[in-house]
């Protein structure tokens, strides 16, 4: 499976083509966001809306925990990856931008599958957020050790 990142106007532009092969998206976007437009979808699609916030933010409390990325979202990326690594060749996480939330996603993936997730945090294209990282990670060991997968 390989790991891809996009950002909104990118995965727009993607999807304007054919995917050519079995393709997941996980699609972050704001809360109460429009959700991306695909003119072909993918296989398999997760929409998940909460906002970019930092570990900073979350841990002073300075923003609003219903737009806090939740425990409960990195459950259903975990699930919906487990669910789908077998049959897909290509694994998109796309969010508005494609540097934040995305690759915190898409390097919890990495590091949980192949312990090479320090190369999205190395790759001056990203800035992976890291309380999306840490939740994900947390989520996928945890669904691997309750599904014995």
């Amino acid at each position: 499976m390989k790991l891809q990142i996009y950002s909104r106007k990118g995965i727009e532009k993607r999807a304007k083509e054919p995917w050519g092969c079995m393709v997941a998206v996980i699609s972050i976007g704001d809360i109460d966001s429009i959700p991306p437009k695909f003119t072909y979808r993918p296989d398999h699609l997760l929409r998940l809306e909460f906002d970019d916030i930092s570990l900073d933010e979350y841990y002073d409390h300075k923003t609003e925990k219903d737009r806090l990325f939740k425990y409960s979202q990195a459950q259903q990326i975990a699930e919906f990856v487990y669910k789908h690594k077998d049959e897909i060749d290509v694994l998109i996480c796309h969010c508005e931008y494609g540097q934040s939330r995305s690759a915190g996603c898409a390097a919890a993936i990495a590091e949980h599958f192949s312990k090479r997730g320090i190369e999205i945090f190395a790759d001056d294209r990203y800035c992976p957020n890291k309380l999306v990282f840490r939740k994900v990670l947390q989520a996928l060991k945890e669904y691997k050790q309750n599904t014995n997968s």
